[in-house]
């Protein structure tokens, strides 16, 4: 941003996710032990009951085993416009690490769509075959999610150690479960045993009480992999230049132990247990659920609603 000042929203962000050294959190050093010994023990019997493949649990399976477990187990995914501009947005916000100068949103997203065009996955068929509509809709929306990022998220200067897509993987003595992840975004980094790092994800749309637990997952992850906790656990949404800040404590760690194990435990029955009935949780999802019309508490949901 060269010497551009901070907008206010981005000093209040600043504000809230830098903490002075003196307040930061130092971890005992035998909590990765604990906390992995721990998942293993509660995680035996799951571990046991599962096939050979064994079972990847990320941060969308337990959001949606919690949420509605019919959608879960139904949810066949499908790249489109709005499910590829997060992907897009997250891409185009990485370069803003490496690229020098001050570029402009639609160069980044340009940059982006490219790179991405390029990879051996789903998502380079979807840009490749959507049709010139439907990629000037996509880079549209993606411009305007970075735009936002750019003037209420502080400068991704080289003094914050900003690194973006950061996976964590953690699995079990058998490697018959697997928890992992990929963090949008962090700043800082850990000094031994303080917490030093914080861990960001990117929202469009409004805040969702679910967004907050993908974090404290995170954390988890974190924890599980490096030994030092993060500092705090953040979810920015560009659309409103807003930051839900949450200090990682030895409660956070805790909630997301007990939220992983059940949800771990839950999938495993549902993907590989007999006559096991899904529950179904109707609500916001139900709108882009691919069951909805054949789901009466779904189908109930939306006429209330006035979504059909």
């Amino acid at each position: 941003m060269g010497d551009r000042a901070l907008t206010p929203a981005q000093r209040e962000t600043l504000d809230r996710i830098r903490l002075p050294a003196a307040d930061r959190t130092t971890w005992p050093d035998g909590l990765r032990g604990e906390l992995d010994e721990r998942l293993n023990d509660e995680l035996a019997a799951t571990a046991d009951s599962l096939p050979e493949a064994g079972l990847f649990v990320g941060k969308g399976d337990l959001e949606a085993v919690h949420g509605c477990e019919a959608r879960h187990l139904a949810s066949e995914f499908a790249w489109s416009v709005p499910t590829a501009r997060g992907r897009v947005a997250h891409k185009a916000i990485e370069l803003t690490i490496a690229v020098r100068g001050d570029p402009e949103p639609r160069e980044l997203v340009e940059e982006a769509v490219g790179r991405l065009s390029e990879e051996d996955s789903t998502l380079a068929d979807f840009l490749q075959t959507c049709g010139e509509a439907a990629r000037t809709d996509l880079a549209a929306q993606a411009i305007a999610v970075v735009d936002g990022f750019l003037t209420t998220f502080p400068p991704l200067t080289r003094g914050f150690r900003p690194a973006a897509e950061t996976p964590r993987r953690w699995s079990s003595w058998e490697g018959r479960i697997t928890l992992g992840g990929r963090f949008d975004l962090t700043v800082g980094v850990p000094d031994g045993s303080t917490a030093g790092r914080v861990i960001i994800e990117i929202k469009t749309g409004g805040s969702l009480a679910g967004h907050r637990d993908d974090l404290r997952f995170y954390a988890l992850l974190e924890t599980l992999v490096v030994g030092t906790p993060p500092m705090s656990i953040v979810v920015h949404y560009p659309d409103s230049g807003r930051a839900d800040v949450e200090t990682v404590t030895d409660a956070v760690l805790e909630s997301a132990v007990r939220r992983t194990v059940a949800g771990v435990r839950r999938i495993a029955q549902l993907r590989h247990g007999s006559g096991v009935e899904p529950v179904r949780r109707p609500g916001p999802p139900c709108r882009w659920c691919p069951i909805s019309a054949d789901c009466e508490p779904g189908r109930a949901w939306l006429d209330d609603a006035g979504a059909c």
